[in-house]
């Protein structure tokens, strides 16, 4: 993987990767207490990596410490270790940080990764949250409802109750997911699935029949999803495929006979991939008869953002049974000397022939990281991450969003994040990046005397991270004037940042929501006063 020259002349900066960015064990459900880890090394060279945990005690970790091979990824497992349903561990939230080495200098930190782990009392049941109720059958919907043509009205089906029934599903969705935590094939270099015995070691075949009865397939590399569409299960008509590993290759083009039986097809990745054209739009082709498509991607383009006209020429005139097409797809581009830049007038322009779908589309230009990106989606989506969100950030309601990333080069106002808390009311994880002053500040300080309609408020956060941020938004979040959140935070901040913005830790302001923080992570230079235990009085410092 080539890295950009911003990245590889600062290497604190070097992104890295993790399975997931968030583990839920419930008390009531004891297949919940171990689960895997994937860490990826997408570069060329070889790391080594450290897992911490703000709670040593609760959770014990399968190999904390090793190697990962360049462009190969290390699985580990996380244990809940304390399964007891006291009321101090339930609805709790810890972290495990994964901090990454460069071999070569042991002592140099180069990357990390954090991981919330949360105990819940119990797994909650599947709920839609539109409002909107079925006429047909009084049942909340879930649909997608950006067509081409208009779709098919959904098909209401009476829910099976005979406990015999759900008895049977119960214990083999259990088995299935056992199949799915076991290691695929055995890894010399993985010393932990070494001393598993070889009969629990499952064939790749099974573990894709096993995540084609749960109805949702995860895979980690590109390879493996051409595994499944080679042939095999040649009677496959819904395939939904959400990709943890952001490597696409060429080399893995071979097959190009067409999958007939395919009617339904949806691929999203959280992470950036590069090659949508050798690699993904290929494979797009061979799905000839495909009526329903959904595409939720970052994509890296070299000379030109992806639009209404790439999507109708590359995607929709190529597949004549297509009636409905939902995406998200967010284009990143290297900006060097070029001229004549798309706006976003262009981009809404390249939509004029979708009559029948509602898109949305911006682009944003940063010009001292020389990059730009185009994020165009159809509404709603359903997408449950929203990255890189700017102040062009559109009007909307985003309710399937739960994780969120700020960033510009431009100063975010307090407006902005009303507007954010506002659209997006269910986000649990929010991240940014903004190194500007605001700019009306005072005159927001003129205008507060209106508490309720001047407050940010975010019900559901569980984790912020403002650890590189101006000091104007440390006080944005801690600010009880401004922003409303309820307990159990876990933040990320500067130490340098946070001592300045709370006066030394006295400032009346801001003790409010410092009250409501229950576990913290210091970065920089760290001095450990009473008076910071005291002005955090519910939280584990780190």
């Amino acid at each position: 993987m080539s890295l950009p020259t911003h990245l590889t002349s600062n290497a604190s900066q070097l992104p890295f990767f993790c399975s997931s960015n968030s583990l839920l064990f419930y008390l009531d459900d004891p297949s919940t207490f171990s689960q895997v880890l994937t860490l990826y090394n997408p570069y060329d060279f070889v790391v080594r990596y450290k897992v911490l945990c703000t709670a040593p005690k609760k959770y014990s970790v399968a190999e904390p410490q090793g190697e990962i091979r360049a462009q190969h990824s290390v699985d580990t497992i996380v244990r809940l270790l304390d399964t007891s349903a006291s009321s101090a561990n339930q609805n709790v939230v810890h972290k495990i940080r994964v901090q990454f080495f460069d071999r070569r200098k042991s002592q140099d930190l180069i990357g990390k990764r954090d991981v919330t782990c949360s105990i819940l009392s119990y797994k909650p049941l599947e709920q839609s949250f539109d409002d909107e109720p079925n006429t047909a059958g009084g049942t909340s919907r879930r649909t997608r409802p950006n067509t081409i043509t208009n779709p098919t009205p959904p098909i209401i089906q009476q829910e099976t109750r005979d406990p015999l029934v759900v008895f049977i599903l119960t214990i083999l969705g259990a088995i299935c997911a056992f199949v799915l935590v076991l290691p695929t094939i055995p890894d010399s270099d993985n010393s932990f699935n070494a001393r598993i015995p070889s009969y629990l070691h499952m064939t790749t075949n099974s573990k894709v029949i096993a995540s084609y009865i749960l109805g949702l397939l995860t895979v980690q590399h590109f390879s493996q999803l051409l595994y499944v569409l080679d042939g095999r299960f040649s009677q496959l008509h819904t395939l939904i495929v959400d990709l943890i590993n952001n490597v696409l290759s060429t080399d893995l083009i071979e097959n190009k006979e067409k999958i007939l039986n395919l009617k339904c097809f949806v691929l999203s990745c959280a992470w950036e991939v590069t090659r949508y054209e050798e690699c993904l739009l290929p494979l797009i082709y061979r799905m000839s008869n495909i009526e329903k498509l959904g595409l939720y991607l970052t994509i890296y383009v070299n000379d030109k953002f992806i639009d209404g006209n790439d999507l109708k020429k590359n995607v929709i005139n190529r597949l004549p049974q297509l009636n409905l097409f939902t995406f998200d797809i967010r284009s990143l581009m290297f900006i060097n000397n070029q001229i004549n830049l798309p706006s976003k007038k262009d981009i809404e322009e390249s939509f004029r022939d979708f009559q029948y779908t509602k898109i949305i589309s911006y682009v944003d230009y940063f010009r001292e990281k020389k990059t730009g990106q185009c994020h165009i989606f159809s509404y709603p989506s359903e997408m449950p991450y929203y990255q890189k969100i700017t102040n062009n950030f559109p009007d909307g309601l985003y309710r399937y969003v739960r994780f969120i990333s700020l960033y510009d080069e431009y100063p975010f106002e307090h407006e902005f994040f009303i507007k954010i808390s506002q659209s997006i009311p269910f986000m649990e994880r929010l991240s940014l990046i903004n190194h500007q002053s605001q700019i009306h500040k005072q005159s927001y300080k003129l205008i507060n005397h209106n508490f309720n309609s001047t407050i940010a408020k975010y019900n559901y956060l569980i984790t912020l991270d403002i650890e590189e941020v101006h000091d104007d938004y440390i006080e944005e979040f801690l600010f009880n004037t401004k922003t409303y959140f309820h307990n159990n935070i876990v933040i990320s901040i500067n130490y340098k940042s946070l001592e300045r913005v709370t006066r030394n830790f006295t400032r009346d302001v801001t003790r409010i929501n410092c009250a409501k923080i229950n576990e913290i992570f210091l970065s920089g230079e760290k001095r450990y006063f009473n008076s910071l235990r005291d002005y955090f009085p519910c939280a584990r410092i780190h």
